[in-house]
C-alpha cells in the first residue's frame, strides 16, 4: 500500500486512476430535504461522490456528514448510496431539516450583563433556583 495525503490507499487502486482518469465533465445535480420541498441545484464533476456531497452540505448547514443519508429513486422504490458511489442527478438527503443553518440551542439561554452588585445577586438566585 502507497501513502497518500488521504491515507492509505492501495496501489491498485492508484495504477487504475492512471488507466482510467475520472470524468472531468460537469453536470448539475438536485438535492431535496426529505419530507421537504425545499430543494437545492448544484453544479458538479460526474465523478463526485455521495461523501464529496455530504462533506459539502454539511460545512454549509453545519451538521456532521455521518448525520444524513443521500437516497437515490431506482426503479419503484429508494436506495441509500454508499459514500464511494458516483451521486445520482436527482436525490434526496435525510437526516437535515432544511439547506438553512441550524440555530444554536443553548441549555441554559439565561445572561447577566454586568457583574456589579445586582448582577452577582441574580447569580446567586439562579444558583439557589
Amino acid at each position: 500500500m502507497a501513502a497518500s495525503a488521504e491515507g492509505l490507499i492501495p496501489k491498485w487502486y492508484l495504477d487504475d486512476l492512471v488507466k482510467q482518469p475520472r470524468s472531468n465533465t460537469h453536470r448539475s445535480i438536485e438535492l431535496k430535504v426529505f419530507n421537504s420541498n425545499e430543494t437545492l441545484t448544484v453544479p458538479v464533476l460526474t465523478s463526485t461522490t455521495v461523501q464529496d456531497v455530504k462533506d459539502f452540505v454539511g460545512r454549509k448547514i453545519m451538521v456532521p456528514p455521518h448525520s444524513m443519508d443521500i437516497l437515490v429513486k431506482q426503479g419503484c422504490s429508494w436506495r441509500t448510496q454508499f459514500e464511494h458511489e458516483e451521486v445520482g442527478r436527482k436525490v434526496v438527503i435525510k437526516g437535515i431539516k432544511s439547506f438553512t443553518r441550524e440555530r444554536q440551542v443553548w441549555p441554559n439561554p439565561i445572561a447577566i450583563i454586568g457583574t456589579g452588585h445586582a448582577g452577582l445577586r441574580q447569580a446567586m438566585y439562579f444558583i439557589k433556583n
